[in-house]
């Protein structure tokens, strides 16, 4: 990560607010800060419902509206009641209160207030008005057993949405809520049985319940992965569950699981051998220490 912040240059205060919103790292004070100072001082440089004007280059264009929600609730995070008070006028100024993100913005200050009551009626309206949209927003306020829910709700009605069920699975990880993902993941391999990226996910949900049965399972789902694609993920899959087998009672001196763990190693020494010969030695002396 580059340094963050350092001066209120445009672009570098510009840079610092896209690399957290990247998720790299979180500083709400200095995004209070600078953000705020970038919003006043270079206004005429962003325009509110257009994307950073012609005087940047177009490969690094960036929605002015998502420097208001940045800053916005990072100054929530850090209580800075003139900041919020100061954007949410500015806010409501510019894009009227109709819009689904603005109120949605509108009820994080009400939680930010403990009025919980007046933000669930918030969430309540838009999430009448556009189902889809208020359990996203349930997600970005990181109202999670309230996404669940919803996303429970809504998947008994669009028992065929299989992004939906992506996305409830993830959540259940989330709260490590590991045999409810593995539920979601078992739906859309129904759904997508060639698709190999499902079958590695539903694997590594699997080896995390940690037992010689979702091991063996996780195993199995690897090589289904690497059967309709073969890839390293999958044969690391491989080898991480044959290792994790070998660790259980049921699994010690298991000699198909050891063949199996030798074949795969094999397998990831030759792809490496061709591309990275380094990484080959590195495969290589892993295995002779399992």
């Amino acid at each position: 990560m580059t340094k963050l912040w350092g001066s209120d240059d445009f672009n570098s205060v510009r840079e610092s607010l896209k690399q957290l919103r990247q998720g790299r790292g979180r500083d709400a004070q200095n995004t209070v800060t600078y953000g705020s100072q970038l919003l006043a001082k270079h206004s005429s440089r962003i325009e509110p419902t257009e994307r950073v004007s012609h005087l940047i280059d177009s490969t690094e264009q960036m929605p002015v509206w998502e420097i208001y929600e940045q800053v916005f609730v990072a100054a929530l995070d850090t209580h800075d009641e003139k900041t919020i008070e100061e954007l949410l006028l500015q806010i409501i100024t510019k894009h009227g209160q109709q819009s689904k993100r603005v109120r949605t913005l509108m009820g994080m200050r009400k939680e930010q207030q403990e009025k919980y009551a007046e933000a669930e009626e918030i969430y309540q309206k838009i999430l009448q008005e556009d189902p889809v949209n208020g359990i996203a927003i349930r997600r970005a306020i990181g109202d999670t057993q309230n996404y669940i829910r919803l996303l429970n709700e809504y998947l008994r009605i669009y028992m065929g949405a299989n992004e939906a069920w992506l996305e409830l699975s993830e959540a259940y990880a989330e709260q490590q809520m590991w045999k409810s993902a593995i539920t979601c993941y078992e739906e859309n391999i129904l759904a997508n049985p060639q698709n190999h990226h499902v079958y590695s996910r539903y694997a590594e949900l699997c080896y995390a319940l940690g037992s010689y049965d979702y091991y063996k399972l996780a195993r199995k789902n690897f090589a289904y992965s690497y059967e309709l694609f073969p890839s390293t993920r999958a044969l690391y899959g491989i080898i991480q569950s044959s290792t994790a087998l070998a660790s259980t009672k049921q699994g010690k001196g298991d000699k198909e699981n050891e063949s199996i763990f030798e074949w795969a190693v094999s397998q990831l020494t030759e792809v490496y051998q061709k591309t990275q010969p380094n990484m080959a030695k590195i495969v290589q002396s892993f295995a002779l220490k399992e």
